[in-house]
């Protein structure tokens, strides 16, 4: 991966649009939360205020946050154990966490750029990931229930936490990058509708920054989500690598630099390439996903 380009805003692209392709945020020639309450978007966490409002010239609505269910004292958000998916919005596809009703709940999705694949289970209760790298791709946690007066939720205010941390093992071929969503750095559904991009029956995501003129479905100049340190991984799997990192490990997010805890739409990690790079295989598991306080 270089430095010039990072891929943010994953769950927007994916969930909104029903697609699977990488969603850039910045161009390059090379090749992606706090304060704020439930239920808001917006600068500084006001309802309707967006990001980026000089690039608002067709006046669009942000997207307000519907908030879940807090996350359990533990911090836990997945431990990748089979969800009885009661209810389930989107269908059930793996991998399911929650109850989909009383908890903290959501899904997972993958991406990978033709002429890369890749794919997840979790039938042996973690995260499994498969991939061949030859193009941009990554994979991300998104978050719903149906608990919320009977619609669709799609944020966590995960205040009173200090990070986050999970479990990985197995073989990624390159260093791997993580990156926080939050409201203030995803494009909202009224642009996303404003380039032609049509909604999907999952939930859409809530969204407050608008991106520069030049943007387009898959590509999200002027917004981005904050990225931690890339990682590579060393653990196996009668030795799990534990990573942890702070919400101040996550930068140069746009147009918010940093998590802002309440504001979390999604968690997303993606795979380093660049257009000179030789295809690479991935075969990692991901497991105790979790919110941290110290």
């Amino acid at each position: 991966m270089t430095t010039n380009l990072r891929t943010g805003n994953i769950l927007a692209a994916l969930i909104l649009l029903g697609g699977l392709g990488a969603c850039t945020t910045q161009a390059a020639p090379t090749g992606t939360g706090g304060a704020g309450g439930a239920g808001t978007g917006g600068a500084g966490g006001e309802t309707g205020i967006v990001c980026h409002p000089e690039n608002n010239t067709a006046n669009l609505a942000a997207g307000a946050g519907i908030a879940c269910p807090k996350p359990a004292a533990s911090g836990l958000i997945a431990d990748f154990t089979k969800s009885p998916d009661a209810g389930v919005p989107d269908g059930g596809l793996p991998p399911r966490f929650g109850d989909d009703s009383t908890v903290l709940s959501g899904g997972g999705t993958t991406y990978a750029n033709t002429p890369g694949t890749i794919s997840q289970d979790t039938s042996g209760g973690d995260w499994h990931i498969q991939a061949n790298v030859a193009n941009y791709a990554g994979f991300s946690l998104y978050f719903d229930d149906v608990s919320v007066g009977g619609m669709l939720c799609n944020m966590v205010d995960a205040t009173g936490f200090t990070g986050i941390s999970f479990d990985i093992w197995g073989s990624s071929g390159g260093a791997i990058t993580m990156s926080m969503g939050i409201v203030d750095d995803t494009p909202p559904p009224s642009w996303f509708q404003s380039v032609g991009a049509t909604t999907s029956t999952m939930p859409v995501p809530a969204g407050a920054c608008i991106p520069n003129a030049n943007g387009m479905q898959y590509y999200h100049p002027g917004c981005g989500d904050p990225t931690a340190p890339a990682i590579n991984v060393t653990g196996t799997v009668s030795a799990p690598q534990t990573v942890t990192f702070k919400w101040t490990d996550f930068v140069s997010g746009d147009c918010k630099p940093n998590v802002i805890p309440s504001q979390i739409v999604s968690v997303a990690w993606q795979f380093a390439w660049s257009t000179a790079a030789t295809p690479y295989a991935v075969d990692i598991h991901i497991d105790n996903l979790k919110f941290i306080t110290n």
